[in-house]
């Protein structure tokens, strides 16, 4: 028995003396344990506070030498490296840590260009600490894109919406599917509320969002000496020389 104690704090000697795999976790000696809220992918999303457990000397990123009097913090964002050593339990010991914090969100704006049958959403995002980790993008409250790289973009389709078209027209063709519609000058409006929003996150699990009041979307679009296929699923009034009708695709 008196073998395998000695045994064990060898093994903890060992460990305490050496340099441990840098992380943000706490060592398997008692000397230096860190507290601060944990993100993603071993960053903090808040600053730490370090405690040392014996006397000690400590270092943060290549600064000046300390000696170790009570708990500290290290609260900036960024990477940090921390030294410490000290003497416990009869024995020396040094360890080194890479603390990542990342406390702040993203910067981040999205854009968009609106055409007749389309909107394409461009987002841009920085993050100088972690980086961008990812973009969703959201129309009604339904995520329907994640964009992992740059750039970062959607593009939404009128797929599901009704319209209305009105103005003087020339001799349409009709078939089964659709309707084939010379338009001398005309309007078109959309007849849809549209929600967008999109959130981007970082790598430390930091997320900003984006929510523009967008209430007055352009949905009403000028279409001069332009011939339209529409799907031949209407109501309304669709003559040889005048439009006023819903199309619904």
């Amino acid at each position: 028995m008196i073998k395998k104690w000695i045994a064990v704090g060898i093994i903890l000697i060992l460990l305490c003396s050496s340099t441990p795999i840098f992380g943000t976790i706490p060592s398997l000696c008692p000397h230096v344990h860190f507290s601060g809220k944990e993100g993603l992918n071993g960053w903090y999303v808040s600053g730490v506070f370090v405690t040392i457990d014996s006397s000690a000397w400590f270092q943060i990123d290549n600064g000046s030498w300390e000696v170790y009097t009570a708990p500290f913090a290290i609260s900036n964002d960024g990477r940090h490296l921390l030294v410490a050593t000290g003497y416990y339990n009869g024995s020396n010991w040094t360890e080194e840590y890479h603390i990542n914090i990342d406390q702040t969100i993203p910067i981040f704006i999205v854009s968009r260009t609106v055409s007749l049958s389309q909107i394409i959403f461009i987002a841009n995002c920085s993050d100088h600490t972690s980086g961008v980790n990812r973009i969703e993008f959201y129309m009604n409250g339904i995520l329907r894109e994640t964009d992992v790289e740059e750039p970062y973009e959607w593009t939404y389709f009128y797929d599901t919406m009704s319209f209305t078209l009105t103005g003087i027209i020339k001799k349409p063709q009709f078939s089964e599917e659709n309707i084939t519609i010379p338009v001398l000058v005309g309007v078109i409006s959309y007849n849809q509320n549209l929600t967008f929003k999109a959130i981007c996150y970082d790598n430390a699990g930091n997320k900003a969002f984006c929510e523009p009041d967008w209430s007055l979307w352009p949905s009403v679009f000028w279409v001069l000496s332009k011939t339209l296929v529409l799907p031949n699923n209407y109501s309304g009034h669709v003559g040889w020389f005048f439009v006023h009708a819903t199309f619904y695709n």
